[in-house]
């Protein structure tokens, strides 16, 4: 997956900015950007030639189909725009006049790793004539795993400020996170100088599944109260083995009458979802 929310796509990676890459751009055959801005051979060079004033237009989805408000869309040519109550949006950028190929993602507002991505291609326009292009509809969905990446782009702000030299990811011990280092004094959602981080956000808690109610009958013989097994399973986004802690635990002996059991699940990330059922041992009359 690419990276999530706020630090996929919010900072401008000038990938053909420096001398060097320029230099390279123009020695090679056509320069394709993956999964960002697709541009013709000795793009580069002409970088600052004719920029087209580009619209994309077109509206989000939320996973269940309905309108996704506030959404936030962003594209490898810069910009950003928020969808509206209709999950509408108008991005307007200026795109190179050689790109023939744009990247347009979106992340929901709401966290939850929930994200669409498209690639809009672009008409021949001459002499940089404005120019609308139509973005099929984006319905969010939700990743399953968080790995951080980069979306290259072409521009400045409102990403950073300037030049960036140097990518990596890495991972400090508290998961893997984007480190980039240039000549930047800006650097979106960051704040940072001349070194920049961006790291995976976890905000959604586990998903619990709790029995619904055990009943089980209090086999006189084996004194008062019963043994009693149950199963209580937790998944998570980005965490395969979320912990699961229920008090009483599965396998305690529970007295005649109905228990409620109060069980938690965690995350790696310190998300918590609770739930709780209830385990009645009934009494069985003596005839």
């Amino acid at each position: 997956m690419l990276i999530h929310a706020r630090f996929l796509v919010p900072f401008s990676l000038l990938a053909l900015s420096s001398p060097d890459l320029a230099q390279e751009a123009r020695a090679s055959e056509p320069v394709l950007v993956p999964g960002a801005l697709s541009v013709e051979p000795g793009a580069a060079a002409r970088r600052e030639d004719t920029r087209v004033p580009t619209v994309f237009e077109g509206f989000v989805l939320e996973p269940d189909g309905a309108p996704a408000e506030g959404a936030v869309v962003v594209s490898s040519a810069g910009g950003q725009a928020v969808t509206d109550v209709a999950g509408s949006y108008r991005l307007e950028v200026d795109v190179p006049l050689d790109a023939t190929s744009v990247q347009v993602t979106v992340v929901g507002r709401a966290g939850g790793n929930l994200v669409a991505s498209a690639s809009a291609a672009l008409a021949a326009t001459p002499g940089g004539i404005p120019r609308a292009i139509p973005v099929g509809p984006l319905q969010l969905a939700r990743g399953t795993s968080c790995s951080p990446s980069w979306l290259p782009t072409f521009g400045f702000l409102p990403g950073m400020s300037d030049t960036v030299r140097a990518l990596a990811v890495y991972d400090d011990g508290n998961g893997p996170a984007l480190y980039a280092g240039g000549d930047f004094t800006v650097a979106f959602d960051s704040g940072d100088s001349f070194l920049a981080k961006w790291g995976c956000s976890d905000t959604t808690p586990p998903v619990l599944s709790c029995p619904t109610s055990i009943d089980v009958r209090d086999r006189l013989p084996n004194g008062p109260g019963e043994v009693v097994n149950f199963t209580v399973t937790a998944t998570d986004d980005l965490d395969p083995s979320p912990t699961v802690v229920c008090v009483p635990p599965s396998g305690s002996t529970f007295p005649p009458g109905t228990t409620m059991v109060q069980c938690t699940a965690t995350d790696s990330s310190g998300n918590q979802s609770t739930g709780q059922f209830p385990v009645t041992v009934l009494r069985v009359r003596r005839r």
